[in-house]
């Protein structure tokens, strides 16, 4: 492998089109199964219950565009670790995933379309979270209401990977903290 190039072709967010150990449904289980490359030689992924922090490096492999990676991060709640690589392929990265002592795959990328990448899904329309008044008043949990974004946090997962919940600052809440009130 190579030094990395002043043009990294890898930068953004590749979606993951298959995998030969896993299928559709449970790739896309929490989020859509991305990989997603930054300019510092860094990323992340996440598949179903597996998700990991990449170290990167773009070389050659075969003649060809590639990514060799390590990673770290989790499979399902347990700690994981693994590498991989993947060689440019017209608009494709296809290559092999292995976690270490355990699994390995063949892995089809696809870089996700402009349109999809200019903001992040649903976060102008998503609500925000609240505290019912019952509830701030101590009158017990048998009041509480369902936290509006607990049904769209699978489609508000940031690029880093990691569930959170919406900014206290969406413009349906008025207030500070981390339970602002709905607006009137």
């Amino acid at each position: 492998m190579g030094k990395a190039t002043s043009r990294n072709w890898a930068i953004g967010r590749w979606l993951i089109e298959s995998m030969d150990e896993w299928d559709r449904d449970f790739i896309d289980e929490e989020v859509r199964g991305y990989f997603e490359f930054d300019a510092r030689g860094s990323g992340s992924f996440q598949f179903g219950y597996v998700q990991g922090q990449i170290d990167y490096r773009i070389g050659e492999r075969d003649a060809k565009p590639a990514i060799e990676f390590t990673w770290d991060g989790h499979d399902e709640m347990d700690p994981a670790q693994g590498r991989g690589w993947l060689v440019l392929e017209g608009d494709e990265l296809k290559g092999m995933l292995f976690i270490h002592h355990r699994d390995e795959s063949g892995i089809v990328l696809k870089k996700r379309a402009r349109k999809e990448a200019a903001s992040p899904p649903d976060t102008e329309v998503m609500a925000c979270p609240y505290r019912p008044p019952a509830a701030s008043r101590g009158e017990g949990i048998a009041n509480l209401q369902p936290q509006p974004w607990l049904r769209r946090l699978s489609q508000a997962v940031p690029s880093n990977g990691w569930a959170t919940p919406p900014s206290p600052t969406c413009r349906e809440t008025v207030g500070q903290g981390s339970n602002p009130q709905p607006r009137p």
